[in-house]
This record gives structure tokens, C-alpha cells and sequence, in this order.
């Protein structure tokens, strides 16, 4: 639910810009979702849909690393995400699909239905500060290769 609930508030924000607005979360699936997660996906607003990808089948995946488990979930989860994306694009008008870091290979996907695709990362304030105030020059690219 870590990278879930992010996307969710992202989804919250969108619904909430204009009434007329309406998301749909796509959620891929190794088994059934926790109480927890049902919980949460039913206090959503009515603004926002969610559809479960019907679990994904492999052996391996929980032998993984957390981090590849999502990511192999996902590549395997492919096929059934193109047939709710080719559903929703013949019957709604299709803005954007906006994935997890851990989905970017739901992009191409998105590229393939012509639908503007985006990644979401979710980042803490230390990270974003990081990243902005991080400025690494050419004196200081040899410094670090020196190392």
C-alpha cells in the first residue's frame, strides 16, 4: 500500500480540479487485497473508480525483493492493463495514464494508445531538496571519479 496511497491523493487532487472530472485507478495484483486496501479504495470519493488486474500468476515472485516483486507484477500484469486502457479509450476520453516509478514499463502501453503518459514519484521533502540544491559541475564529476 506504500506506493498505493500516493497515487490515491494524487487521484484526489485531480478529481477535486474540476466536477466534471473522473479517475480511474489500475491496480495489478499477486493475490486478493488486503482488508486494509479495500478499506481504503471504498472512502474514495465517487469521483474515482479503481479496477483490480486479475492477479498475476508466477512462482517466483515471492522470492523477490519487494521492489522487483512490484516490477515483475507489473510486466506480467501488461496484457490485461492494455485491455482496460483499450476499453477505457473506446468509451471515455482518455487525458493521461499516470504510473508508479515501479510502472514505467506501462508507458510504453500508454505510447501504444495514444494516451500522454507520466510518472508519479512519490518523494520525501529531503529527497526533492537533494535533488534541487545538488549541483555537480565538471570539477566536480572528476573529483567523485577519483575516488
Amino acid at each position: 500500500m506504500g506506493h498505493l496511497i500516493p497515487l490515491l491523493e494524487l487521484a484526489k487532487v485531480f478529481a477535486d480540479l474540476h466536477h466534471n472530472f473522473h479517475v480511474a485507478c489500475i491496480i495489478p495484483t499477486i493475490g486478493s487485497p488486503s482488508k486494509a486496501m479495500t478499506a481504503v479504495l471504498e472512502a474514495l470519493p465517487t469521483s474515482i473508480d479503481h479496477v483490480f488486474l486479475p492477479p498475476v500468476n508466477s512462482e517466483d515472485l515471492h522470492t523477490l525483493h519487494p521492489g522487483l516483486q512490484i516490477s515483475r507484477t507489473i510486466t506480467l500484469s501488461l496484457p490485461s492493463l492494455r485491455d482496460v486502457l483499450k476499453s477505457l479509450v473506446a468509451t471515455n476520453r482518455l487525458a493521461a495514464l499516470v504510473v508508479d516509478l515501479f510502472a514505467s514499463e506501462a508507458l510504453e502501453v500508454a505510447k501504444e494508445l495514444r494516451v500522454s503518459p507520466y510518472v508519479f514519484a512519490a518523494t520525501s521533502a529531503m529527497v526533492l531538496s537533494l535533488l534541487l540544491h545538488t549541483k555537480l559541475d565538471k570539477a566536480n564529476l572528476e573529483k567523485y571519479r577519483s575516488l
